[in-house]
């Protein structure tokens, strides 16, 4: 294998999803550490598409050129901003007009009234662009591509498409671990046949959404409370913990702002653990707890928000059998590389299997790097084993 300073890796960074913020923050502790290693490194952020910046400081340091896009488009619409005002890991209760306000803070109206709606910018934005970036002559040399967006279009299997299209080496799990990994719904049928723990739950579709009927169903087969989130977003967006039933049409509301698929599932009480993979390996089980007492966005993204305890106090049959769980979800989708599976253990220590993150966040406060460091592994060394699994 070639030295670090023979080795030209392409970041990917941003991206046009809701998550793109974040995306920029694990980026740059990705990047740093590169630099640090030794490799040859290069920022692409495929929502620009064609337009990079050539300096990888100053995109670090601003979204000005993203930001002068989006407006050109009639889209001026900060992610950050509609979850804080929003729902978090288990929500908040909202109102219909504060609920319309977060998920729909841009320019312009929706496309009933003309316009078109942030979805079908950011798609549009997306489709084009990221061919437009990948298609960029940079990438004829690059030994890897180190992928570091978040959400749609960056962990959904759809950048995976086109990078294995150019004949191109990336970080994380494939095109179809990653497709599975972000549709909540369809990955809870293979984890639970592959006997992963998962909490009952159904799906509805916007276009053939009828209230009653899914009311009636929560009240038949949970009662309250019980989650509403939708079925293809990360980071807590758009998600609600609905304690009464005059809450949940607002919920079913707001999860549709950000997809047309819905994942309805029973609130399992209890506590907040997380399980990271990394080369087919487990790590040390981690707990969070969020000051809120429900890890919401604030409690992710704000320091002091949450305490974090690793390994997680449990005791050691229970860690490992969270762990053996976490692998049989990991393998039972066709991940390789690494991932983070996020669980709820209840008082009776039965550990439920929420969701797998394909790319989980990658700061240098993140959970991934928690569980590495338990393990001997600063974070550069993490960046540095998934760049040498990947090649």
């Amino acid at each position: 294998m070639k030295n670090s300073d023979q080795i030209k890796i392409i970041l990917l960074a941003g991206g046009a999803a809701s998550e793109r913020e974040i995306s920029k923050q694990s980026s740059r502790g990705i990047y740093d550490a590169l630099v640090g290693i030794g490799y040859k490194v290069a920022v692409i952020d495929p929502a620009l598409g064609a337009g990079q910046l050539n300096e990888a400081e100053k995109y670090f340091e601003t979204d000005e050129k993203w930001g002068e896009y989006v407006a050109h488009h009639g889209l001026m619409y900060k992610a950050n901003d509609a979850a804080k005002n929003g729902n978090g890991a288990q929500g908040n209760n909202r109102t219909n007009s504060q609920i319309k306000k977060s998920a729909t803070n841009y320019t312009g109206t929706n496309s009933q009234n003309g316009k078109e709606t942030i979805d079908e910018i950011r798609s549009r934005v997306s489709f084009k662009n990221y061919i437009d970036a990948i298609k960029l002559p940079v990438f004829d040399e690059a030994d890897l591509v180190f992928n570091g967006l978040h959400g749609r279009w960056g962990e959904d299997g759809q950048i995976q498409s086109l990078l294995q299209l150019r004949g191109k080496k990336y970080t994380g799990p494939g095109v179809l671990a990653c497709a599975l990994a972000m549709d909540k719904g369809k990955s809870k049928i293979i984890y639970k046949n592959s006997g992963v723990i998962v909490p009952n739950g159904f799906n509805r579709l916007k276009n053939s959404f009828n209230f009653d009927e899914s009311r009636r169903k929560v009240l038949k087969e949970f009662g309250f409370p019980v989650i509403v989130k939708p079925n293809d977003e990360g980071s807590t967006f758009g998600l609600t913990l609905v304690e009464k039933e005059d809450q949940l049409e607002e919920a079913f509301n707001f999860a549709f702002e950000f997809s047309d698929n819905v994942l309805v599932e029973e609130y399992i009480a209890g506590r907040e653990l997380t399980v990271g993979v990394l080369d087919g390996e487990a790590l040390p089980a981690l707990e969070i707890r969020p000051k809120h007492g429900l890890y919401d966005f604030e409690c992710k993204y704000t320091g002091g928000m949450s305490e974090y305890l690793v390994p997680a106090p449990v005791d050691e049959e229970v860690s490992q059998f969270m762990q053996q769980q976490a692998l049989l979800a990991y393998n039972s989708i066709g991940c390789s590389g690494y991932a983070r599976i996020d669980f709820r253990l209840s008082p009776e220590n039965k550990p439920y299997c929420l969701e797998l993150n394909s790319l989980p966040g990658m700061t240098k406060t993140s959970l991934m790097p928690k569980m590495a460091k338990e393990k001997g592994m600063s974070y550069s060394e993490l960046v540095d084993k998934i760049v040498r699994i990947s090649l």
